[in-house]
């Protein structure tokens, strides 16, 4: 079982107020991602060529606060 969401992470969105925290994509990227959390399966590709296959893991699965904020458009960055 995973540990609780630490308090120190979390930062009040600027528009709505709302309980969220940033984590960083693979590629460098910062995203605003909601509180909440709810189990979920992901699902993670290991291995190379022949050797590939597909890997389920139950994990704590985290909404992007952008699908939920009302001012969401203000905070997208042109392009995306």
């Amino acid at each position: 079982m995973s540990e609780p969401l630490k308090t120190e992470f979390l930062v009040a969105c600027r528009s709505c107020g709302a309980e969220m925290f940033f984590a960083e994509t693979p590629q460098g990227k910062k995203i605003p991602l909601n509180k909440a959390s709810k189990k979920g399966i992901v699902l993670i590709e290991t291995g190379e060529g022949d050797a590939k296959k597909k890997v389920a893991i139950v994990a704590d699965v985290y909404e992007s606060h952008f699908a939920t904020c009302p001012s969401a458009k203000d905070f997208r960055k042109k392009g995306l």
